[in-house]
């Protein structure tokens, strides 16, 4: 059986996400090994959990630019199959199934929402071959793969982000998603929907998909089963944030509000519920 591996990368602004990561992953997990890809966070942190690995990024580089490129960069220079997972996500049940999908040759992730048709103009921006290609299958972290497969086109997204500069305003998740439309690379993809894993676009919050309890169990409103959840629920001003979304999009509809607000309290007590 191949080995599988979580890699995530954080600097210490991230510690209070990092340990609820750390802590959902070994409770719904068993023999799947973590290594830290390790900005700054303080020694004696790290001695309280069983990392398999420690590897020491370069401090020189601001941590928001190094702990997204070293986690594409080690996802080319490894033959495991492994998860790249974010420092401020947090785990609500087993998710081994997503190893097992990308070990037969599958980059699963979650779904990004959007469809991106690349133009002529960020073509000549990134140096990718990319002009009108349609890339109908966005996908964003959480991405599982077998890294002896498809860790180059990892490389790949970071050699064309170096190339074009720090301040070129594109993001290694599109330039990823380029380098799957240039390699045609679509139908190997396998996207779960944000609902189901990351909360992107507030999914977990809005009416149809909101996250409610079920029998113990997060459950969406359209009956998938809560798998993570992202973003940085220990901070207050993204928990006020949250509210002021949903009073945009709910427009004065209460029920909606109260729907939204009830969602977005059972995933703050899940992510509280995990703090040591």
């Amino acid at each position: 059986m191949r080995k599988y591996r979580v890699i995530v990368p954080a600097s210490e602004d991230y510690i209070h996400g990092l340990e609820v990561f750390l802590r959902s992953f070994h409770k719904h997990h068993n023999g799947i090994g973590v290594t830290l890809l390790n900005y700054d966070i303080p020694t004696d942190f790290i001695s309280k959990w069983d990392f398999e690995e420690v590897v020491q990024l370069d401090t020189s580089i601001s941590p928001k630019v190094v702990c997204k490129l070293a986690s594409y960069e080690f996802m080319n220079n490894c033959d495991d199959i492994v998860m790249l997972a974010d420092a401020d996500c947090f785990f609500l049940a087993n998710t081994k199934f997503l190893f097992d999908i990308a070990s037969v040759g599958y980059i699963v992730g979650s779904a990004n929402g959007q469809n991106v048709s690349f133009k002529r103009d960020y073509a000549d921006l990134t140096g990718l071959p990319v002009a009108g290609k349609h890339q109908y299958r966005t996908i964003a972290a959480p991405y599982v793969a077998d890294c002896s497969v498809f860790g180059e086109y990892f490389q790949y997204a970071v050699d064309a982000w170096r190339g074009i500069g720090e301040s070129h305003g594109t993001s290694i998740w599109l330039l990823f998603n380029a380098v799957i439309a240039q390699h045609d690379l679509q139908e190997k993809l396998i996207l779960f929907p944000a609902q189901q894993l990351t909360n992107l676009h507030q999914k977990m919050l809005k009416p149809g998909t909101r996250v409610r309890n079920d029998k113990g169990k997060l459950m969406t409103e359209d009956g998938l089963q809560v798998l993570m959840c992202h973003d940085k629920w220990w901070k207050p001003n993204f928990i006020e944030g949250l509210m002021a979304m949903g009073e945009k999009f709910c427009k004065g509809d209460s029920h909606c509000l109260n729907q939204w607000k009830g969602s977005r309290d059972l995933l703050k007590q899940e992510f509280d519920n995990l703090v040591g």
